[in-house]
């Protein structure tokens, strides 16, 4: 969901319905005192029914004795309870709802006189009292009767029970670190707070909650700001920071502000405090904005930088990263025997516990090494690694991860031409991602859907499909696989007959990113079918001729076959 809300404006009832609903909330009230309840709350539901409650027993008079405000009111009704009004005002501390367990503990009372209270309370017409699985709780009949407790509390009574609520709440099982980490905010205690809300956060992500985890890391951060300078400061901010990067990445994807700001902020505290661990995870950070906006000689920059880190620290896990980056960018700028070199020398780190705790490490290393062996023609190496990405569909498993692991096989699925498992793969994808908000997830479903549906035979479907991706990776400034999609539109476009905007979107594909050289052989084949249906075979010929060249020279050992292939039956 978003933020949207809608104001609706109420008008004040009219007194038939005031007088229909004292039928039901105060029965036996007398007409006398109902009609001046009624001219007293002037058509609102909640005055009429807290004004009938007070004066049902108290005759007539009290109509005129009361306060005019509803607030006035409220605190009449509450100061009706007499030595249960504290036990009240706790509750209203830990909100409109509270299991009585937790405000025993918070009140720090007995429990018979946490019950005796209750029961007041409940009499009074003030809460209404449960039993659940999870144990006995009260609640607020309205939130208004739970504010006007709570700020009647003094300030500093309210700050002492909210510190010893969040306190209750953390000594238990932990479930609920972000109310830990509002009771320390309204308490006061701005560290706590900080640490308790970066906790928060950290939960949330765990569970794939990640707008509710931006949410706490901003409030994290807003609370610091306030905070001196100190190297404390700075240290727990870069913890902040470091989070916040792979939440947001999520959230609004690889390429959007936040996580560029959330980077560049990390990167500075990073090395300010020589913290060589998080240099080298912000450094991959850095490495995957640039790969996603295309933007491959930093990249390449970026993967060295991570490996001298990695290689400077010696954990597997930094390794890990640096030789997956390596690997990656050394397929995609079009070294495809480097890139197996990287990933054959990091794959002891891709099977280390260290490694493969991090969310979404297994699809992403694991399916850009199936890329590297559908390139190179290793149909063995590339099955035995799709396995290993499969084995992260499990339901049980984050479904970020899910996600992630149904869009790299999909996408590697496409690439080898299976139209069947591209399809249902990026189905799975995109329903995941539009689900729990997965920007990046989604583009890129779209397109592996659209490829799909062409090699499925329908092929005016899959150009929409490609369209749709392709226009949401403008709006993201992503551009990585651009020449693969643009490709994939081209044949998409043929197939339907509309060789014009074929010819388009071929041109595009072969100007997009010169420097993403791994599918450029596939674009070039793709080029010279839509010449031989223009009927210009010369055409095609300098096509495949340069694909086989090009594939030969980052060493592509499928793009050189399928172009000799459509070479060979071009001269048949």
């Amino acid at each position: 969901g978003g933020d949207a809300a809608r104001r609706l404006v109420l008008e004040p009832l009219d007194d038939t319905a005031m007088r229909a609903l004292l039928a039901q909330v105060a029965i036996g009230l007398p007409a006398s005192l109902g009609a001046g309840v009624i001219a007293r709350s002037q058509g609102i539901p909640l005055f009429a029914e807290e004004l009938a409650l007070l004066v049902a027993g108290s005759g007539d008079a009290a109509i005129t004795a009361i306060p005019a405000s509803l607030s006035d009111l409220l605190m009449a009704r509450l100061g009706a309870l007499g030595d249960a009004l504290p036990l009240a005002q706790t509750a209203a501390v830990l909100g409109t709802k509270c299991r009585v367990d937790l405000l025993t503990r918070v009140a720090g009372a007995t429990a018979a006189a946490v019950a005796a209270a209750i029961a007041l309370m409940v009499a009074a017409g003030l809460v209404d009292h449960r039993d659940g699985a999870s144990g006995a709780s009260i609640a607020f009949r309205h939130a208004l009767l739970r504010d006007a407790a709570y700020e009647a509390l003094l300030r500093r009574d309210r700050r002492a029970i909210h510190a010893r609520a969040a306190l209750a709440l953390a000594a238990g099982n932990g479930a609920a670190s972000d109310l830990v980490a509002h009771h320390w905010t309204e308490a006061g205690e701005v560290d706590k707070a900080i640490h308790a809300w970066l906790e928060a956060g950290r939960r949330k992500a765990a569970v794939s909650a990640y707008v509710e985890a931006e949410s706490a890391l901003m409030r994290a951060l807003a609370l610091l700001t306030g905070e001196p300078e100190s190297s404390a400061r700075d240290a727990i901010e870069l913890q902040i920071q470091s989070v916040l990067i792979g939440v947001v990445q999520v959230v609004h994807g690889y390429t959007a502000p936040p996580p560029l700001a959330a980077i560049d902020r990390a990167r500075t505290l990073a090395e300010k405090g020589g913290d060589i661990a998080r240099q080298i995870a912000i450094t991959g950070d850095r490495w995957g904005a640039a790969s996603a906006t295309g933007d491959y000689a930093e990249a390449e920059r970026l993967s060295g930088e991570v490996l001298r880190l990695a290689r400077a620290r010696g954990a597997p896990e930094g390794l890990g990263l640096a030789h997956m980056i390596l690997m990656t960018t050394r397929y995609r700028t079009g070294d495809c025997v480097g890139a197996e070199d990287a990933f054959v020398r990091g794959r002891d780190y891709f099977d280390h516990p260290h490694f493969r705790r991090v969310p979404g490490s297994v699809p992403q290393h694991f399916g850009n090494a199936a890329i590297v062996a559908w390139l190179l023609g290793d149909d063995a190496a590339l099955a035995g690694r799709l396995a290993i990405v499969a084995t992260q569909l499990d339901t049980g498993q984050l479904p970020f991860v899910e996600a992630y692991s149904a869009f790299m096989l999909g996408y590697a699925s496409a690439l080898a031409g299976d139209g069947a498992a591209a399809h249902s793969l990026a189905a799975r994808a995109l329903a995941l991602s539009e689900k729990h908000g997965f920007p990046q997830f989604r583009i890129g479903a779209l397109t592996v859907l659209g490829c799909g549906a062409t090699l499925g035979g329908d092929p005016a479907r899959g150009a929409a499909l490609l369209r749709e991706g392709l226009d949401g990776m403008a709006v993201a400034g992503m551009k990585s696989a651009q020449p693969v999609y643009l490709t994939w539109l081209a044949a998409a476009r043929a197939a339907a007959g509309d060789l014009a905007a074929a010819r388009a979107a071929v041109a595009a594909a072969l100007d997009a990113n010169p420097l993403e050289r791994f599918y450029r052989p596939e674009t070039l084949r793709v080029s010279a079918a839509i010449a031989v249906a223009a009927g210009d075979p010369a055409a095609a010929r300098v096509d495949l001729e340069a694909a086989i060249s090009l594939a030969q020279a980052i060493g592509s050992r499928a793009g050189h076959a399928a172009a000799l292939s459509d070479l060979a039956m071009l001269d048949a």
